[in-house]
């Protein structure tokens, strides 16, 4: 569990969400509020992020990069010979693809909601 909040990527997620409260709340006063206002807004951008690669990795856009069988023109070869992935339905596709990404991890997750806690419980003492 520790892993998850205290990894390379999370420990540069904190200091991103930092910087960006701590160079808002400088530039606008009163500095406690825009210091909030910039982690929280930093926080949802990584929250975000997260949730289009947790779309990603569960193959949610594979449809872009599907393509059905279909024959070259000029040496009446199957492009799928080359791509083993080619010929496949999409639902085979899709389901080859989330089998290879099952492994993934999503660093961003974790990391962002815990930044968005911490924001929301420094909220609540202003």
């Amino acid at each position: 569990m520790i892993e998850l909040f205290l990894n390379k990527t999370a420990l540069v997620v904190y200091v991103i969400c930092t910087c960006c409260g701590l160079l808002y709340g400088a530039l606008f006063p009163p500095f406690y509020l825009h210091f909030l206002d910039g982690m929280t807004i930093s926080g949802f951008l990584f929250l975000a992020a997260a949730i289009v690669r947790y779309s990603w990795i569960c193959g949610d856009f594979t449809f872009f990069s599907w393509r059905p069988k279909r024959h070259n023109r000029k040496h009446g070869i199957p492009d799928y010979e080359q791509d083993p992935t080619r010929g496949m339905s999409y639902t085979e596709y899709r389901n080859a693809i989330r089998e290879e990404r099952k492994d993934m991890k999503n660093p961003y997750m974790a990391s962002s909601l815990l930044i968005l806690v911490v924001s929301l419980i420094l909220s609540l003492l202003y």
